[in-house]
C-alpha cells in the first residue's frame, strides 16, 4: 500500500514558506503483524507475536531543533514471546505460571527530544523498551 495524498498538503511554514508533502505523515507504506500460538506439550503452551512497521515520515517541529523538518524514521520489528505452564491443583482448579519478553530486539526511537523545548508530538515506533515479565493466573 502507498500512503499518498492526491495533491501536495501543507504541513508547516518556515520563514513564510509553505512546506508540503504528498506522503501521509506517520503512515508507513509497509506494516504487518502476526501471532503464532502452540501447545506442544500437555500443560505447556506459548505464543510468539510481532509487528513490523516500515519507514515513514514524521513532522519534527522546532524547539529542540532549530526549525521544522520532516524526518524519515527507521523501520521497526517488535517481537514478543510468552510461555505458559498450567498446574492442575484440584479437580477444577488450575494454576498457570507465565513468563516472557516484550520487544525482544529492544527496538525503540533513538532520537527523542529532551528538555523543556522538546516537541512532545515527536515520537514513533514501539513505546516500551525490552521488558521481561512473570505472572500467574488461577482458574476454575
Amino acid at each position: 500500500q502507498r500512503s499518498r495524498y492526491t495533491r501536495e498538503e501543507v504541513w508547516t511554514q518556515v520563514d513564510g514558506k509553505d512546506l508540503t508533502t504528498k506522503r501521509m505523515p506517520r503512515t508507513p507504506d509497509y506494516y504487518g503483524y502476526f501471532t503464532f500460538s502452540s501447545a506442544p506439550l500437555k500443560n505447556f503452551d506459548f505464543s510468539l507475536s510481532g509487528t513490523y512497521t516500515g519507514k515513514m515520515i514524521v513532522p519534527h517541529y522546532a524547539g529542540y531543533i532549530a526549525e521544522d523538518r520532516m524526518e524519515t524514521t527507521p523501520q521497526f520489528f517488535d517481537l514478543n514471546l510468552k510461555l505458559n505452564y498450567t498446574f492442575v491443583l484440584h479437580d477444577h482448579i488450575k494454576f498457570q505460571l507465565n513468563t516472557g519478553v516484550q520487544n525482544i530486539f529492544n527496538s525503540f526511537q533513538k532520537d527523542l527530544d529532551k528538555g523543556e523545548f522538546r516537541d512532545a508530538g515527536y515520537f514513533y515506533g514501539p513505546t516500551q523498551p525490552r521488558t521481561f515479565f512473570i505472572g500467574f493466573k488461577i482458574m476454575n
